[in-house]
């Protein structure tokens, strides 16, 4: 039930019984589609236009027939002529809640096998395991969601993907707020948290736990593990929720600890993807004791990027890129036809990169 194929059907069904010497290529052209400008109706078709063309006859004069036989119909509630040859349909409201109830009643409404069996990875939310969603994080989680249904209506086998960032600075600033809660509640102080740590009572909260189970805080991996895992059964809970769930949790630390990103990085050395060079100094706002260093670059102005991108910064360090090429990587070899991330708007100029380090591994037949 289709009501542009339907409504199609009923013209091209006057217009043989009428003009029986059009051709089918005329019968072809006509189309039924959404208006531009949707108070003019629910549906408008070019048929008019069509029949001008083809017969040699003026719009104007070919519009009474056929909007008098359309008419017989019961589905119209309405059906003008705009110039040069559009005839718009305005629908009774009958027709709308009969298909309101076919929808329901009809599993596979809308169903089109587009995607015929292909493999989609989408990536999706992947917020920092350092606190609550915020209204930005579920708009991408609805926004994710919405698309992997869409998809997997049409034929796509979809693998949903939350990237858990359990390395890097935002970690260490948690696990530092952490135990300055631990500290105060142990030591029954109130010191005030630092501007750089995070400031939200969630915190106080798991260092209350840790100290009931007599987890060893002082032990580094110990206390990131448990820290992490709380805060994202805090984000699970929202996304739940919503309705919202995931196929896949994949982890930064694992992608690391698997050598993921050393088996990379010699990859793109091998293909002189790689340099030691030393980068213009970032524009924009200014920033502080910046000095130009050698660091580690990835061409990816060789991929159509504005600039090369460092995968090392100034302190020895991995960036975040360094361990996204890794992770990208691994998502490919996983055998999907698409990957698809959604991002906030300030990681646009992101995309080139990662597209780029892709392509620098030879996963070129990936739709990224």
């Amino acid at each position: 039930m289709n009501i542009y194929s339907e409504i199609k059907n009923l013209i091209i069904d006057i217009v043989k019984e009428k003009y029986k010497s059009l051709d089918s290529k005329a019968l072809i052209s006509i189309n039924c589609e959404q208006p531009k400008n949707l108070s003019f109706g629910d549906v408008s078709s070019n048929v008019l236009m069509i029949l001008s063309k083809k017969l040699g006859l003026k719009s104007e004069d070919l519009k009474k027939n056929i909007i008098n036989e359309l008419k017989k119909n019961a589905i119209f509630n309405e059906i003008t002529f705009i110039k040069p040859g559009f005839l718009n349909f305005k629908l009774k409201k009958i027709y709308w809640c009969n298909l309101l109830s076919h929808i329901v009643k009809e599993p596979k409404y809308g169903y089109q096998n587009l995607g015929k069996g292909k493999k989609i990875n989408l990536e999706f939310v992947s917020a920092n395991p350092t606190g609550p969603l915020h209204v930005g994080h579920l708009r991408g989680a609805v926004f994710g969601d919405v698309l992997a249904r869409l998809l997997e209506r049409n034929g796509y086998h979809v693998t949903r993907e939350y990237y858990v960032n359990d390395l890097g600075n935002q970690i260490n600033i948690l696990l530092q707020t952490i135990r300055h809660h631990i500290n105060n509640l142990l030591n029954n102080t109130s010191q005030n948290l630092t501007p750089e740590m995070y400031q939200g009572d969630y915190l106080k909260a798991i260092a209350q736990i840790i100290i009931k189970e007599k987890i060893d805080y002082k032990n580094e991996d110990l206390l990131k593990d448990s820290v992490t895992r709380r805060v994202l059964d805090i984000i699970k809970d929202d996304l739940n929720t919503l309705g919202i769930s995931f196929d896949l949790f994949s982890s930064e630390k694992e992608v690391h600890d698997k050598g993921l990103l050393d088996i990379v990085l010699e990859m793109l050395k091998k293909e002189e993807f790689l340099y030691n060079g030393i980068l213009d100094k970032p524009k924009g706002k200014e920033i502080l004791n910046w000095q130009p260093k050698e660091q580690l670059i990835f061409k990816s102005k060789d991929f159509g990027d504005t600039s090369d991108r460092p995968v090392k910064k100034n302190d020895g360090t991995w960036t975040y890129f360094a361990s996204d090429i890794a992770y990208h990587h691994d998502k490919a070899l996983r055998g999907y036809d698409e990957i698809i991330n959604i991002w906030g708007a300030d990681h646009a100029g992101y995309i080139k990169r990662v597209e780029g380090a892709l392509k620098a591994l030879g996963h070129n037949k990936i739709k990224f």
